[in-house]
């Protein structure tokens, strides 16, 4: 009869072990997929668009003409163009010797 009672304990604690652990690893996977959530909808608002494109220091080259070889957009998200490929596309024209690209976020705009 001892032994009856310690063997549906030792099955008790095992399924409550594995019920445990089942737990953990959804209680993970949720917070993981809420934070991914997040973080893609706060980057897909429009308070990472870019609202003004400034080209500062220029002499030889007209603004716009530098915009256009950036192919840069307002309104576009500003995480989504890498950095390193559109200052190589505006250092195509001889005529420019650096470019350095900067992301401001817009703190004006408070509501």
């Amino acid at each position: 009869m001892a032994q009856s009672k310690k063997i549906l304990k030792s099955k008790k604690s095992k399924i409550s072990k594995k019920k445990k652990k089942r737990l953990k690893i959804l209680k993970w996977t949720s917070l993981i997929a809420l934070i991914i959530v997040a973080i893609t909808l706060f980057l897909l608002s429009d308070m990472f668009n870019i609202k003004e494109i400034k080209v500062i220091n220029n002499s030889k080259i007209s603004s716009d003409e530098i915009i256009q070889l950036s192919t840069l957009q307002i309104d576009e998200n500003m995480f989504k163009f890498i950095k390193i490929r559109v200052e190589k596309k505006i250092k195509q024209n001889p005529y420019i010797e650096t470019v350095d690209i900067h992301r401001k976020l817009n703190r004006d705009n408070r509501n």
